[in-house]
């Protein structure tokens, strides 16, 4: 049982009650630290264990249990590791305390990665603004989510934001990476080339719900930026994701072809 949890057996409720008043003190419970990550990795680790602990430490939120079941045992790249069933089943049960419209919410939220903005979330979903923070604050106190500042949001851990993705297929989910690019291309924010990469991404990923003019112009400039930033690799993932759009594409001058 967790803080936040509905305990909806009265045998249950009774059990707790009794529990508390017979141990008097309550030890507060909560996942570890990134260097405690690192000490639970051990020699299972591999080469570069700093990054492998952050790297869990961002997907698990330092809960010994997904540790456990995602830690890599055998100098494996923790990243290449599938996740365990367990591991999925055991945040399919957390997200399933929620009502079906918060877990709907929840899975558009996980589109737009790691956090997001709720007024933009609100917008894409097509919610009351009011509507919306009260799911995200039911989603906050089954521990699904955490708030930030400024009317952000992000998920408790990438693991529960990586199921709610998984749960999206098919058209449903380039649908939905159409709808959050869109709503973040109308911010005047996301106007700035740093952001060029992320709404290339969710353009990309909208297949054909997205025009294909549109996501080259994107590409291009996540491009470019890439290249001011001395990211050669990642200039090359945008570019070459440009040259697979050009056949799409009926109207790009011989110059920007040629330049691509």
């Amino acid at each position: 049982m967790r803080d936040g949890d509905k305990v909806g057996d009265p045998a249950k409720h009774g059990a707790l009650g009794s529990l508390r008043s017979i141990a008097g003190t309550e030890v507060a419970l909560s996942g570890l630290t990134l260097d405690e990550v690192g000490d639970f990795l051990g020699e299972g680790g591999g080469r570069d264990r700093a990054a492998s602990a952050k790297r869990l430490f961002a997907r698990t939120g330092g809960n010994p249990f997904f540790l456990s079941m995602l830690a890599p045992t055998d100098g494996t790249p923790d990243s290449s590791r599938a996740m365990a069933t367990a591991v999925r089943q055991a945040v399919l049960a957390r997200i399933g305390s929620l009502p079906e419209r918060a877990v709907d919410l929840m899975k558009l939220a996980a589109v737009f990665g790691s956090d997001f903005d709720g007024i933009v979330l609100a917008r894409v979903a097509g919610l009351p603004e009011s509507e919306c923070t009260d799911t995200l604050r039911m989603a906050s106190n089954a521990h699904i989510l955490v708030r930030g500042e400024k009317g952000s949001w992000g998920f408790a851990h990438d693991l529960v934001r990586e199921v709610l993705y998984g749960e999206l297929t098919g058209d449903e989910l380039s649908l939905a990476h159409f709808k959050v690019g869109s709503a973040l291309e109308a911010l005047a924010e996301f106007r700035e080339p740093r952001h060029a990469a992320t709404l290339a991404r969710h353009m990309t990923l909208a297949g054909q719900h997205a025009e294909a003019t549109r996501t080259l112009d994107l590409s291009i400039r996540a491009g470019a930026h890439a290249l001011r930033d001395f990211a050669y690799e990642e200039a090359i993932e945008h570019f070459s994701r440009s040259a697979g759009l050009l056949p799409a594409c009926t109207d790009v001058d011989p110059a920007t072809e040629c330049a691509i």
